[in-house]
């Protein structure tokens, strides 16, 4: 499959507008609100998964970060639709030290580590 053109949409709604237009289809996530004259279909054999990051300097971070990340944790591992939900870890980057002064942002080169959240 090629893509000649593409429209880009940063709101739901634009994004139906667009597709109300004629021009072309797109992927929501399943329980949006829909404008009467759309519909949607299932793809079949597809299972996605929403991933979500947050991103922050290792060593200057805001003190609410922790804050939030456990936040977060708590309200989406509630029970959704009868499914429990598996949020209950993270992605953390391996700790390497850092020195004081300023250097540009790089990969982590040994990759993540999958660490469990305390609840």
């Amino acid at each position: 499959m090629k893509i000649g053109e593409y429209s880009c949409a940063s709101d739901p709604s634009e994004m139906q507008t667009l597709v109300k237009g004629g021009h072309g289809f797109a992927l929501i996530r399943e329980g949006t609100n829909l404008d009467e004259e759309l519909t949607t279909r299932p793809i079949a054999g597809v299972d996605w998964t929403i991933d979500t990051a947050l991103i922050y300097h290792k060593a200057r971070h805001p003190k609410t970060v922790p804050i939030l990340v456990k936040r977060l944790v708590k309200q989406l591992s509630q029970t959704q639709n009868g499914k429990e939900t598996a949020v209950n870890k993270v992605s953390i980057p391996s700790q390497a030290s850092i020195p004081n002064r300023m250097r540009p942002a790089q990969r982590e080169k040994d990759g993540p580590v999958q660490m469990t959240l305390i609840s």
